[in-house]
């Protein structure tokens, strides 16, 4: 039970770098999309500037979210792990012939 307990932790945790290594990308696609656009254009640099701003604070926004849900998704196994480890040893703690400590 302690391993596959440890597997799934080790497998969400690898999800979610995943994840986050796939977001950074596309906020780097953006900019260089970002800096395409206004680098053919004469557009100003206050708008060009905003632009990237812009794309970095809705990246950032979402890295925070992501890193919440990973915490709480941690969390809830965590505790799914601790609740399961009660009910087993629950479910033989009046067998005589096992021994739980």
């Amino acid at each position: 039970m302690q391993e596959h307990h440890t597997k799934k932790l080790v497998e969400t945790k690898q999800d979610y770098e995943a994840l986050f290594i796939k977001t950074d990308e596309k906020r780097t696609l953006e900019e260089k999309h970002a800096i395409t656009k206004y680098g053919e254009s004469n557009s100003k640099k206050i708008i060009f500037s905003k632009e990237i701003t812009d794309i970095r604070e809705k990246y950032d926004v979402l890295k925070d979210e992501m890193m919440g849900e990973k915490s709480k998704i941690l969390k809830i196994m965590n505790n799914q792990y601790l609740k399961d480890m009660d009910d087993f040893a629950n479910n033989y703690k009046h067998d005589s012939e096992m021994n739980l400590f």
